[in-house]
């Protein structure tokens, strides 16, 4: 028997547990039920260690890797808003492909759960840690982006349309007009660089 060190996956916990379920711990990530206060998590064997116990297993899971884990306890990540600190909640494991924490995603909702704060439905999220909560309702979701504003800068589509034109002087100078702009399927503004806005800068409507 020998003591070992885990961390959570979300790198919060850190606990030292005997191998008596599993001589050697032969995986190293599992899902773990502890016989004290800790709540139900995934972690990752860190090392062997003759520091004392500090958590004893009830019960654990072996699995391939920390998404694969979660998802299997029916887990969630928890998310904030880029643009309103307020914001933010749980999102279920199973949407993502892989691990998230610490990226962005754009999150979109049918459900009105952002209208306090906008009246958008696609809004972009840092992934901040998971849980073992259930969260059942889907989002749509894109991404990973590499941070918040990448995440919130529209998509471009075309080469880039300017214009000459004459000015008050009758010189030609070369302007880059008003572009439309579009949403895709993921709720993602895509701006149109070889189109022109038609009507000035309001379109149509100005």
């Amino acid at each position: 028997m020998a003591n070992y060190l885990i961390r959570s996956c979300d790198e919060i916990y850190e606990y030292v547990v005997d191998d008596s379920l599993e001589p050697g711990l032969t995986a190293n990530t599992y899902s773990i039920v502890f016989t004290g206060a800790s709540p139900q998590s995934c972690f990752t064997v860190i090392s062997g260690t003759t520091d004392p116990v500090t958590e004893g297993i009830n019960s654990l899971t072996g699995h391939s890797n920390c998404l694969d884990c979660l998802q299997s306890i029916n887990g969630a990540f928890l998310v904030v808003s880029c643009n309103y600190p307020l914001l933010g909640g749980p999102v279920n494991a199973t949407q993502f492909t892989q691990w998230p924490i610490g990226q962005v995603y754009q999150i979109c909702t049918d459900r009105d759960e952002f209208n306090l704060f906008t009246n958008e439905d696609c809004l972009c999220f840092e992934v901040t840690e998971s849980t073992p909560i259930p969260y059942t309702y889907d989002f749509g979701i894109s991404g990973p982006y590499s941070d918040c504003s990448e995440c919130i800068a529209p998509l471009s589509a075309g080469t880039e349309y300017n214009v000459c034109v004459i000015d008050c002087s009758g010189n030609t100078v070369s302007i880059t007009p008003p572009h439309p702009t579009w949403t895709n399927e993921q709720g993602k503004a895509v701006v149109l660089l070889d189109a022109i806005v038609l009507g000035g800068m309001n379109g149509l409507n100005s």
